[in-house]
């Protein structure tokens, strides 16, 4: 697991709240 995939579903995550 890349740290980029992770970091993008924390943003992704953040954006959708």
């Amino acid at each position: 697991m890349p740290p980029g995939q992770r970091r993008s579903d924390r943003s992704r995550i953040r954006l959708s709240c």
